[in-house]
């Protein structure tokens, strides 16, 4: 379901291609999809290094989420 394009226009990134294609190999749409609404509920002022950036940490602890 998700594409690159797709991810950059959400998270309004145009820099990290490789990184969003890294990430649509190694998960499956289900846990994107979560971390990818997750990033986006968070407010403007409460991000601390960018929305790509929270996404992407999300995505890696996506494992320590579902435990919990």
């Amino acid at each position: 379901f998700f594409t690159v394009s797709k991810l950059q226009r959400a998270l309004g990134d145009e820099e990290n291609a490789v990184a969003f294609e890294a990430a649509l190999k190694l998960y499956a749409d289900p846990i994107i999809r979560k971390a990818l609404a997750r990033a986006l509920a968070v407010p403007d002022e409460q991000i601390r290094r960018s929305r790509t950036a929270l996404f992407l940490y999300l995505l890696k602890h996506h494992d320590h989420d579902q435990a919990t």
